[in-house]
């Protein structure tokens, strides 16, 4: 039996769709417990315009989404939780593939490849790392997919839960970070999940606020490192330099590669982009051009015309 645990605050449009896609599981037992973190939209009628005993919906005053999390994971009545966001949206197979990732650990947590949509038109796809090796190297700069399925249990008790210091700012990512040794991670290589895409509002003030809060959370993280300051070590600072940091320490860390450069094309087209205007920088990161490239050459293939039928689905 699996909890499916959605916050919401004030995201009463998206959230009808993710219940609706929530209903459409082939795999049946679940309850879906929705926390409201104090909304003052229409999200209360929404939710009571569906007739279906295994929602159960809790509204609390507004906290932020860490501690609706942690307070849903609370009084959840099943220890394993399936996490969607009010914007997500699951395949109507979703619940039944990560269900068959269950194992007596529960130290697990399961994810999947994801999707990202908005304004109900797909608009790019996202591969993770598929062994707990490779996903904790990817950890060292970016978070994975958070539509996770976990132990509640050990979330709680073992992790202490979600950091309510941290206001809908990147807890998720917290959470991976703190329990990087303890957990072991799945990530099932198959579109699952479908997230709603909302970086392109942000200005760049705002975006480089993001970048600084990332930056400080890896903080502890990397300072706990034993770093032998070997070639992988120099890429791995050069590449968190580049996303979140300096553009001339990311130059600086890269040119320590010497003529391994010649055989990271990545890294030298890194380089390259550190030297254009911050702001046509700040546009091609945050609006996902490479992977959006990558999706339009695979835009014919059966699995995302597939996903792209799902989503005009949910939204009739």
């Amino acid at each position: 039996m699996i909890t499916v645990l959605i916050t919401t605050y004030n995201d009463a449009y998206h959230l009808n769709k993710c219940i609706k896609s929530v209903l459409f599981q082939r795999y049946k037992r679940f309850e879906l417990l929705i926390i409201d973190d104090g909304s003052t939209d229409s999200t209360e009628s929404i939710i009571k315009k569906y007739d279906d005993n295994r929602i159960r919906y809790v509204k609390t005053e507004h906290r932020g989404r860490s501690a609706a999390l942690n307070y849903g994971l609370k009084i959840a009545k099943y220890d394993w939780i399936f996490l969607l966001d009010a914007d997500d949206l699951i395949l109507p197979h979703t619940l039944k593939r990560y269900s068959e990732y269950i194992t007596s650990s529960t130290n697990t947590v399961i994810s999947s490849f994801t999707c990202f949509y908005k304004n109900n038109r797909l608009l790019f796809y996202l591969d993770y790392p598929t062994n707990d090796d490779e996903i904790k190297i990817f950890l060292h700069l970016h978070s994975i997919n958070n539509t996770v399925l976990y132990n509640r249990q050990f979330i709680l008790n073992t992790i202490t839960g979600y950091n309510e210091s941290l206001i809908n700012s990147e807890e998720d990512y917290d959470l991976w970070l703190r329990a990087f040794d303890q957990i072991t991670f799945i990530i099932i290589p198959e579109y699952l999940t479908i997230k709603g895409f909302r970086n392109d509002s942000f200005s760049k003030r705002e975006a480089s606020i993001k970048k600084k809060k990332i930056y400080l959370l890896q903080e502890k993280f990397y300072n706990r490192m034993n770093f032998s300051i070997i070639n992988e070590d120099y890429e791995l600072l050069g590449w968190r330099e580049f996303f979140y940091g300096s553009k001339g320490k990311t130059r600086e860390y890269f040119y320590k590669l010497g003529i391994q450069l010649l055989k990271k094309p990545k890294i030298l087209t890194a380089i390259l982009l550190t030297k254009l205007p911050e702001k046509l920088l700040h546009r091609i990161l945050l609006h996902n051009y490479y992977p959006r490239i990558q999706y339009k050459l695979k835009y014919f293939s059966n699995k995302f015309i597939v996903i792209r039928k799902f989503i005009k689905a949910v939204n009739k």
